[in-house]
């Protein structure tokens, strides 16, 4: 499977903040909607706003 990422900015720390898909499914949506990340909207947009809201509802992840 083939992991593609695309440069979105650089944080504060310098670090580069991408947007990756393995194939079709998008990594980041992945894990905000499993809670193992959370959704920035600075960075964002908040892109990933509803599966932040699923996540926290559904008390998984990070929101136990």
């Amino acid at each position: 499977m083939l992991l593609t990422c695309k440069l979105i900015d650089i944080d504060r720390y310098q670090r580069e903040v991408m947007h990756c898909y393995a194939g079709d499914t998008d990594i980041g949506s992945l894990m905000v909607q499993t809670g193992f990340a959370k959704d920035f909207p600075k960075y964002s947009k908040r892109f990933y706003s509803s599966e932040q809201t699923f996540a926290k509802e559904g008390m998984l992840g990070i929101w136990k």
